[in-house]
């Protein structure tokens, strides 16, 4: 870390400062959970309760308080390839069949089939509205494109859109605004109305765990492969769309978007990439904070603290600057 440039960056550059000699990066682990099953999916609510989710047997959901207390497992009996919580404050975990909508304080599990009319191969990604339609990208049944599909809160198809897209172009993570729907597939970004109505998809851009702008909801930050590099991105979605600004974020690997974490906190911007993390100050898109973690990075608490995975153990853990 260039500790003159952070100085700076906060606007303490010519200023008589004593630096230490010996300044030092540590975790802090807040708390940790042992773990005797690998989970895939880390996803936050609101009240920075954390829930995990596994692809592979055995399927199920696991609740941890803030606080790393086990609040409820809940089973399923389906395999999950994607997950999030919904617009309408349920957990959602999502199969090529069916759905299970989790209570979030009680764990009670309702399965939600889809129509037998309509045969989905894989589901890469979803997002849940507050009437409990969900908005998923996935690849058809002829293995051949990718579909974009808006399914009811009862599970029938209210609306497809094949793109001309090969399966091997899989789309990242959608974003739900109370208009629109977003969802990046190959190189392009596609906006739909909420009936399906497919708006543009020729602007050129990523989607990895994109959130709402707190200010303006047709607004999006996000992390994004954009002029060959990684970069955190400043979207603006109305009109025709348009990239805002961004700053890089180069070092660290991030494979797939649920490895990833983006939020918004205050005045700055966090996101995650594997092991590395990177604070981001929104009047100028400065990264004022870079740090890289002893842990897999996946997901982001409220007061900038991060919860990280591996095989055998979720934590929350802070980071900090000591002298020796």
């Amino acid at each position: 870390m260039d500790v003159m440039k952070v100085l700076a960056d906060h606007g303490l550059s010519g200023k008589s400062i004593a630096l230490p000699k010996d300044l030092l990066e540590e975790d802090v682990i807040q708390w940790e959970v042992p773990l005797t099953q690998t989970y895939d999916f880390v996803s936050l609510d609101s009240n920075d309760s954390v829930y995990l989710a596994m692809r592979t047997f055995p399927y199920e959901v696991k609740k941890l308080t803030a606080q790393g207390v086990s609040a409820w497992t809940a089973s399923l009996d389906f395999v999950t390839q994607a997950v999030c919580i919904g617009q309408d404050g349920y957990y959602y975990a999502v199969g090529t069949a069916k759905a299970a909508k989790i209570n979030l304080a009680t764990g009670a599990v309702t399965n939600i089939t889809f129509s037998n009319v309509f045969k989905l191969a894989t589901v890469y990604s979803v997002e849940v509205d507050t009437s409990g339609n969900f908005y998923m990208g996935c690849q058809d049944d002829t293995y051949t494109y990718v579909q974009i599909y808006k399914i009811t809160s009862t599970g029938t198809r209210a609306w497809v859109y094949t793109t001309n897209t090969t399966t091997a172009n899989r789309p990242s993570a959608g974003y739900l605004s109370p208009t629109h729907f977003y969802i990046r597939v190959s190189t392009y970004i596609y906006k739909f109305t909420l009936d399906g109505t497919l708006v543009w998809s020729n602007f050129s851009g990523d989607l990895i765990k994109p959130v709402a702008d707190p200010s303006n909801p047709n607004k999006v930050y996000t992390m994004g492969y954009v002029d060959n590099i990684y970069q955190f991105i400043h979207y603006d979605f109305s009109g025709s769309g348009a990239r805002l600004n961004q700053a890089p974020i180069t070092m660290g690997t991030t494979n797939t978007w649920e490895e990833a974490a983006v939020r918004i906190i205050g005045d700055h911007g966090y996101a995650t990439r594997t092991r590395y993390w990177y604070k981001i100050r929104l009047s100028d898109f400065k990264v004022v904070g870079m740090y890289e973690s002893s842990y897999p990075l996946r997901g982001i608490a409220s007061d900038s603290t991060f919860i990280t995975l591996n095989t055998t153990a979720v934590r929350r853990i802070k980071f900090r600057y000591k002298i020796n």
